[in-house]
């Protein structure tokens, strides 16, 4: 599922075995502004920490392993390629 609140949006938020993991999805139609993965930034990853320990706060999680991982969906070449990264 997705979640939302004022402060942003976090595009997947899943649960694998014991570690909840908060995922930032790129896609990309084209390669002008440069593969998905390069819009994953720093900047972009603080800000998904950020909307993570809100997200925590929010539904009242105690500590708990937690990973950010990131999905590039790549359709430049006209075909779909979906590249997972795991704890970036």
């Amino acid at each position: 599922m997705n979640w939302r609140c004022r402060a942003g949006e976090i595009d997947i938020v899943a649960r694998e075995g014991d570690t909840l993991c908060f995922v930032e999805v790129k896609r990309r139609l084209t390669l002008g502004a440069g593969r998905p993965e390069e819009a994953f930034t720093p900047k972009k990853r603080r800000k998904l920490e950020s909307l993570a320990a809100l997200y925590c706060k929010a539904k009242g999680l105690p500590a708990q392993p937690m990973r950010i991982d990131m999905v590039a969906v790549d359709e430049s070449s006209g075909r779909r390629e979906i590249r997972v990264y795991r704890g970036v």
